[in-house]
């Protein structure tokens, strides 16, 4: 392909590879359940009636050929610009001082076509404004120019090459990191994630095979009856083990050959094997800052730190977050936003009825419904249901007692979590807008939340004293004013 990007030209001929086998892989995610009826007749048969298929698999295909050779992109007038669509033309411009983020992103397809998908983020959108598969050396090129169309008009503070973090800083992973970082991963929600695919598939396949499903039911009954709990219980220890397995192994793929750079623009963050993703942050698009812990990672140490920029909400794929292994990291990491606020600083609490109003909506409501339909359909079994309740306090409990909010004239502070750590730094300048909400519950008791919008997403706190979510809106209004010489990016 043509390396001169000052015209529109086609993806590579590679992509219409890409093409077909997404378009394959699509039908097959689409249909397979009428490809599993198909073979089950055909066995009755002795043939397939694979001709019900043909025609639908013969026109997408040819719409997706039709879709590549009428997709073009360039850069045209200091405008990086896409032309695509046969029946719908579709033209976007997109002036080059206005994209806020240029990603890089290589699944394990792309890299056996020798591609990479090359995301574009602009202003005033809250999606990706342009997606393509194109080479490796034409992304880093397009990328590159980008960059420094902007770096001309965008320079970093004085006080920011000053410090002494300003030199390029490379941050890798170990070995032992990566297995700190498996061990201590989510499993639950990934027992969540089996648990709910595992649910889907046996749907469809029940819908398929209706008279067949029932035969396996009633033998299960008898079997279950028969062996009483053991083999659940077995059956709920390998769900558990196979959740940690799979939860450990995509932490350490996800997580493989992570590396993270700075230059006095931003940082650079590359992470994975099979699926290579590239993202970039630069300062000036910072909006706010996220770090969490589970309770886990919190001794170990290890937190996942995630700086919130314009655009990246719009696609969470691309929002690798920065595992970081130690304090010191930790807070120069942050010193390049701003200082955070020591917990010995005055601060506001969320009240405790909002303890007593989700154990209400999340805890008892659900309990006694559930307990209801268990008790005509088991007995008194039913009665466990109501476990639900002190649980779901509990957790209430915890959340409403961690849950603090701090701010000085810089920046607001929030520190929150159950068992485990999440705390969030946002400056004032860079809040759009700041507004106090009460629902019908919250009038009658006084109480309010505080809802902060930003240009990477809301920020909401829950359930303050009126009195107290009216003195951090006065503050921040007040504090925003006397900003506006500061930029929100």
């Amino acid at each position: 392909m043509n390396n001169n990007l000052n015209e529109l030209k086609r993806q590579p001929a590679e992509a219409i590879v890409l093409v077909f086998i997404q378009t394959i892989l699509s039908l097959l995610k689409s249909l397979w359940p009428f490809l599993l009826l198909m073979l089950f007749r055909a066995e009755k048969k002795g043939r397939m009636d694979i001709q019900l298929l043909l025609i639908p698999t013969i026109l997408v295909i040819l719409l997706s050929i039709f879709n590549y050779f009428y997709f073009k992109y360039g850069i045209i007038e200091n405008n990086f610009k896409i032309k695509k669509g046969l029946l719908k033309k579709v033209e976007i411009n997109i002036p080059l001082e206005n994209i806020q983020a240029v990603h890089i992103n290589q699944t394990l397809l792309d890299r056996i076509l020798n591609l990479v998908k090359l995301t574009i983020d602009a202003t005033g959108s809250t999606k990706n404004e342009a997606e393509l598969h194109i080479k490796k050396e034409d992304a880093l090129t397009l990328k590159q120019l980008i960059l420094q169309k902007q770096e001309n008009k965008h320079t970093i503070s004085e006080e920011k090459e000053n410090e002494d973090f300003s030199e390029n800083i490379v941050t890798e992973l170990s070995t032992k990191d990566l297995i700190k970082l498996g061990i201590s991963a989510n499993h639950i929600e990934t027992l969540a994630v089996l648990i709910g695919l595992s649910f889907s598939f046996f749907q469809n396949l029940k819908d398929l095979f209706d008279n067949l499903f029932k035969e396996i039911l009633e033998k299960s009954e008898r079997l279950i009856i028969i062996s009483g709990f053991t083999m659940v219980v077995y059956f709920i220890l390998f769900v558990v083990i196979i959740s940690v397995i799979v939860s450990f192994f995509r932490t350490i793929i996800k997580y493989l050959d992570f590396q993270l750079k700075k230059d006095r623009n931003g940082f650079s963050v590359s992470s994975g094997v099979v699926n290579k993703t590239e993202r970039v942050i630069k300062f000036n698009k910072i909006q706010y800052i996220s770090w969490s812990a589970n309770w886990i990672r919190k001794y170990i140490p290890i937190y996942l730190l995630d700086y919130k920029s314009v655009g990246i909400q719009s696609d969470e794929k691309l929002n690798v977050k920065i595992p970081v292994t130690s304090f010191d990291l930790l807070n120069k990491l942050l010193n390049i936003y701003d200082q955070i606020i020591p917990e010995n600083h005055p601060h506001y609490r969320i009240s405790k009825q909002y303890t007593i109003r989700k154990t209400l909506i999340l805890g008892v409501i659900p309990a006694l419904i559930l307990e209801t339909i268990l008790f005509f359909n088991f007995g008194n079994i039913g009665i466990l249901s109501l476990l639900l309740i002190p649980i779901v306090y509990g957790i209430c409990f915890f959340i409403q007692k961690k849950y603090r909010i701090y701010y000085n004239q810089d920046v607001l502070h929030i520190r929150k979590g159950l068992f485990g750590d999440h705390q969030i730094l946002l400056q004032w300048h860079k809040i759009q807008n700041i507004t106090v909400v009460q629902s019908y519950y919250q009038q009658t008791n006084k109480l309010a939340n505080i809802n902060i919008y930003t240009a990477a997403g809301l920020i909401s706190i829950p359930y303050l004293k009126l009195e107290d979510a009216h003195q951090i809106l006065n503050f921040g209004i007040y504090t925003i004013e006397n900003r506006l010489d500061r930029k929100w990016m």
